[in-house]
């Protein structure tokens, strides 16, 4: 082998070398600080909610429906815009969303839309948000009335 192709390898080799570790050094830091900070940045539901065995009620008569108490609260130092979405846990089922219907803080009622966003709001730092949530099936559903599903927050 002649010696320019030797230096060329070897060249080649270090190149590939200084790129791994960098690369390397980069993920690993840019990971281990955002799985760090994941609390820090972070808007939660106080309290878990689970959505199952939901009633098949006509708009009418939600007032006989029990309601779910959420409460979100900002963990953060700066104001952030968050985002409640209601999420269909079986996949099975063939109730689609705009058969669930919803009701937040007596306001309007409304047809779960297909991404299942319920609420948008700003939240200010430190603050904490309560929201009266009623889920139902519209009476005028003639399926199978299994539903699971679940709240997600996202900011």
């Amino acid at each position: 082998m002649s010696n320019k192709l030797i230096r060329y390898y070897i060249i080649n080799i270090i190149y590939t070398t200084i790129f791994l570790i960098g690369s390397t050094t980069y993920w690993y830091f840019n990971i281990k600080g955002i799985q760090d900070n994941l609390d820090d940045y972070n808007i939660h539901v106080v309290n878990e909610i689970k959505l199952d065995n939901l009633k098949q009620v006509s708009d009418r008569e939600t007032n006989s429906l029990a309601s779910y108490e959420v409460s979100l609260k900002n963990n953060t130092l700066d104001k952030k815009k968050m985002m409640v979405y209601i999420m269909k846990s079986n996949l099975n089922s063939n109730l689609t969303n705009n058969y669930i219907k919803y009701q937040i803080n007596n306001y309007g009622i409304n047809s779960l839309n297909m991404d299942g966003m319920i609420y948008l709001d700003n939240i200010n730092s430190l603050e904490e948000k309560n929201i009266d949530l009623k889920v139902w099936i519209s009476d005028s559903y003639l399926g199978d009335t299994n539903y699971q599903g679940y709240i997600v927050v996202n900011f």
